[in-house]
C-alpha cells in the first residue's frame, strides 16, 4: 500500500492552507508556527487509512449495513485522517465534541498508539484537514451541489469554535498552533 502525505511537499501544502485564510478571518497568529505544525502531520503510515472517508462515499444496504465506495486514495498512515475527514465533512451530522465522546468510547488500544497521543494527533490533523474543507467551499460557485456557501461574515462564528477540542493540551512548540 502507498504511504499517504508522505513528501516534504505534501505537508508543505497541506499546512499552507492556512495561507488562504488571510482572507476570510485577518490573519495568521504571530504565535503560529508553520514548523511545528508541519513537523506535528510529518509521520510515517501505519495503518490502513480509506483517506476519503467523507459521508458521500459511504451507503447503507438493504441489510442496514454501512458500506464504503471510493477507495483508490488508500493507503498508509497514522489511521486518524480518516476520522479527521469525517469530522470534517460538512456535510457529517455528528459534532465534533460527540464525535470525542465516540472516538474515546470506540477506541483500539491494540492500535499501537495511545489514546492521548491519538487524540492529539487527531485535533492537530483535524484542523488543518477543515482548513482544506474551508478553502475548498469558499471556492464553490455559488447554486453548486455541496453545502451552504460559507462568507467571510458567517466565518467569524465558524472559526471560533476549533473543529475538534485537543483532549490534554501540551505544553511546547506544537501548542503555538492552537488559536490566539
Amino acid at each position: 500500500m502507498p504511504h499517504l502525505g508522505a513528501t516534504d511537499a505534501w505537508v508543505e501544502n497541506f499546512i499552507g492552507g492556512i495561507d488562504q485564510l488571510q482572507e476570510l478571518t485577518g490573519g495568521i497568529p504571530d504565535s503560529f508556527d508553520r514548523n511545528a505544525a508541519c513537523a506535528a502531520v510529518a509521520i510515517t503510515g501505519h495503518q490502513f487509512v480509506k483517506w476519503d472517508c467523507r459521508s458521500g462515499n459511504a451507503a447503507m444496504g438493504d441489510d442496514d449495513r454501512l458500506r464504503w465506495f471510493d477507495f483508490e486514495y488508500a493507503g498508509m498512515r497514522h489511521g486518524a485522517e480518516d476520522f479527521a475527514w469525517l469530522i470534517g465533512d460538512e456535510a457529517w451530522p455528528i459534532a465534533p465534541d460527540q464525535m470525542v465522546d465516540v472516538m474515546i468510547d470506540s477506541f483500539d488500544a491494540s492500535c499501537g498508539i495511545p489514546l492521548e497521543d491519538y487524540m492529539h494527533y487527531l485535533a492537530i490533523y483535524t484542523t488543518f484537514h477543515a482548513i482544506q474543507r474551508l478553502n475548498l467551499v469558499t471556492r464553490e460557485p455559488a447554486g453548486a451541489a455541496g453545502p451552504a456557501s460559507i462568507t467571510s461574515a458567517n466565518m467569524t462564528t465558524q472559526a471560533a469554535t476549533p473543529p475538534l477540542p485537543c483532549i490534554s493540551p501540551r505544553s511546547g512548540p506544537i501548542s503555538r498552533i492552537r488559536p490566539p
